[in-house]
């Protein structure tokens, strides 16, 4: 689970960085056009962001176990920007101008948290929010003790404050349903996974069989196989070497198969591979079982395979397709195994 939410968090930031890269230089684009002077700590603070969004993209394409360091650099930067960017709208901007000409940068005040929540565990994302929160409100009390602000400012940040510390809240219960909801989906998918091949098991096989059934408009084959003479590479070589072959036939099957092939474990050295569409399942079968056959297996050698295969007919449900496929399978068994049948 955490490294698949670590895949997701790399992915948004090769998206994030690019594109705050880009809103950066319109931004920059804007200003110019209009002939507006910015102050020269405007400049350095997008070029610093600038700067750093392309190494952040760079050092993320090519070293994702960097993951960790450059999302926390990234945090830290963006609250020091944040936090030195709304110490200047108040203490410079809203006195000398109009709160309408600065007041946008509010708005990205609450990604900065959704961040903190990405990146930190629960409690410390709301520690270093609530930090960053009462930092923003000390310096707000701060400006209204040396400056007066008109009413419609004061009214606005009244409401800023109150609705950030909503989102603060929000983002906090949010986290713990988002992780709620990982584990039951780390769980699903542990009950329809085999564990010893990571293949999908008898119950996931049924689930997928139901859906190709409702959903393919295409011919549905059944191929089931299993390994010949099983039994004597787990006397002759021991159990462990006889679980070493089950997930390298595993490997072997899942690099070799089509794409519209679903193949999952049925149980013990019993496989099964749903196949979909226009492809002949007996030639694929036959190339399966070649296949077997032609592998060296570590430890065990050569093995090969007896094959079953059946096609879904329009009186057949799940159970009888997978019977005729499991009947096919003792047919190539019964008539000298490394065979393929169908029914």
């Amino acid at each position: 689970m955490h490294r698949d939410f670590n895949k997701l968090k790399r992915k948004m930031f090769l998206v994030v960085f690019p594109v705050f890269s880009m809103s950066l230089i319109l931004n920059q684009l804007y200003y110019y056009s209009g002939n507006v002077r910015l102050h020269v700590e405007d400049y350095l603070k997008d070029f610093i962001m600038l700067s750093w969004f392309m190494i952040g993209f760079v050092v993320l394409k090519f070293k994702e176990n960097w993951l960790r360091q450059v999302e926390l650099i990234t945090l830290f930067l963006i609250s020091i920007i944040l936090f030195l960017y709304f110490h200047h709208v108040l203490f410079y901007e809203i006195p000398e101008h109009s709160f309408s000409d600065s007041g946008g940068f509010l708005f990205w005040i609450p990604a900065l948290f959704i961040m903190a929540f990405i990146i930190l565990p629960k409690k410390k994302a709301l520690i270093f929010s609530m930090f960053i929160y009462s930092g923003m409100l000390a310096v707000t009390l701060f400006a209204f003790s040396q400056h007066a602000y008109p009413q419609f400012v004061s009214r606005i940040l009244l409401n800023f404050f109150i609705s950030l510390c909503v989102f603060i809240l929000a983002f906090y219960f949010l986290q713990e349903i988002f992780k709620i909801y990982l584990i039951n989906q780390e769980l699903e998918k542990a009950a329809g996974t085999d564990h010893l091949t990571n293949l999908p098991n008898r119950r996931k096989i049924d689930e997928i069989l139901k859906q190709q059934i409702q959903q393919s408009d295409s011919a549905i084959s059944i191929i089931m196989f299993d390994i010949d003479h099983f039994k004597s590479i787990n006397d002759n070589y021991g159990h462990d070497v006889g679980d070493s072959v089950l997930k390298q036939l595993a490997s072997l099957i899942t690099r070799d198969k089509n794409e519209n092939e679903f193949l999952g474990r049925w149980g013990g050295e019993e496989f099964i591979i749903v196949v979909s569409g226009k492809i002949n399942a007996l030639n694929e079968a036959e190339r399966m079982r070649m296949l077997i056959e032609s592998h060296n297996f570590e430890e065990a050698g050569s093995i090969t395979a007896s094959f079953g295969v059946a096609t879904l007919q329009p009186e057949d449900g799940i159970e009888s397709v997978i019977n005729r496929a499991d009947a096919a399978l003792y047919l190539s068994k019964q008539r000298g195994r490394n065979q393929v049948h169908v029914l």
